[in-house]
């Protein structure tokens, strides 16, 4: 197991914020989120969405599903209750299928503190490949940046 070093300190997002996480009790987006906007911490269920989004994120939350028609059916879902220019965001473990993740992701926020998360995806059989997400988020959505390293990537996309 290693540390992974992620910085988070220049990241805003605008408008009604949807955090899509699953990771922790504590709301990294929500930390993101502070003295800018009010954002809205989900378990994710379709019917709990019921507000226009102006911005998703998604933090590390794909890897969570094993099958992926239930990524497509998040970002079919997530597309349909954003507004028209509204962005989301994707940061997740780029683990391939007949491989193992266990790792701490270290995270550098606006406040200048660290913050500390255990991910551990042990399935061989599902596929959270940063190739996978980026086909499955591109066909509902325009990607804008991308960026993979150390074993973690991120997808920032506009719905068009």
């Amino acid at each position: 197991m290693r540390d992974i070093f992620i910085n988070l300190e220049n990241n805003k997002f605008r408008g009604e914020v949807l955090d899509v996480s699953f990771v922790s009790e504590d709301s990294i987006v929500k930390e993101l989120c502070k003295n800018e906007i009010e954002s809205e911490r989900v378990i994710f269920k379709s019917r709990n969405i019921k507000n226009k989004i102006d911005t998703s994120v998604l933090f590390f939350t794909l890897n969570t599903f094993t099958m992926d028609i239930f990524k497509y059916r998040m970002m079919k879902t997530l597309h349909n209750a954003m507004n028209h220019n509204a962005e989301i965001y994707v940061w997740d473990i780029n683990k391939p299928r007949s491989k193992i993740f266990r790792n701490t992701i270290k995270m550098l926020l606006p406040d200048k503190s660290i913050k500390s998360l255990k991910i551990k995806n042990l399935n061989i059989i599902s596929d959270n490949s940063f190739e996978k997400i980026r086909s499955i988020v591109s066909k509902y959505f325009t990607i804008k940046e991308m960026r993979i390293s150390d074993e973690v990537f991120f997808i920032k996309a506009v719905k068009s």
